[in-house]
């Protein structure tokens, strides 16, 4: 159950108004790791807002382009949660890339680089981070287990649509 440490169910109906994609290469054990200018703290992987009229793989697909230089037509959904403070409902996608992949720095990321996911998760400092994480992790696992390999092939259905988790 992905409902645990800092996240409980969402009952406020809001609608998702920004995606948050993980990038992962589980079979090189890493993860994208980034930074905004002028930020002290490491995030993991791309967020973005979505767009009027967009769904978030839509949405998460321009912000792959946009930050990374990288181009991901299809995603895993996670979740979706809630941050209170800053009344903002997110959707959290997991995008498979060959962390042999070059990144191209967009105007808003100072850093963005592939990292051992040791390292990369030693870097992260919000609680959501790890079980984002856990949740891509997870993912990739039932995947594997259920003899899914190479690329991603799955389409998102997620929609900009209710909240069902909120990170307290």
């Amino acid at each position: 159950m992905l409902c645990n440490t800092a996240f409980r169910e969402c009952t406020s109906g809001a609608s998702v108004r920004v995606v948050r994609v993980v990038v992962i290469d589980q079979d090189r054990g890493r993860l994208v790791v980034t930074q905004k200018g002028g930020k002290s703290h490491y995030d993991l992987g791309i967020s973005g807002w979505v767009e009027a009229g967009e769904d978030l793989c839509a949405a998460a697909s321009r912000e792959m382009v946009e930050e990374l230089g990288v181009s991901c037509m299809s995603f895993d959904e996670l979740f979706c949660y809630r941050v209170a403070e800053r009344d903002l409902c997110i959707g959290a996608l997991l995008a498979r890339v060959d962390a042999t992949t070059p990144l191209h720095l967009g105007d808003e990321l100072a850093v963005a680089r592939w990292a051992p996911f040791k390292e990369g998760l030693a870097m992260l400092s919000l609680p959501e981070h790890l079980v984002l994480v856990d949740a891509a992790l997870r993912v990739l696992d039932q995947r594997r287990h259920h003899g899914f390999r190479g690329t991603l092939t799955r389409g998102c259905s997620v929609q900009a649509g209710p909240c069902c988790i909120t990170a307290t």
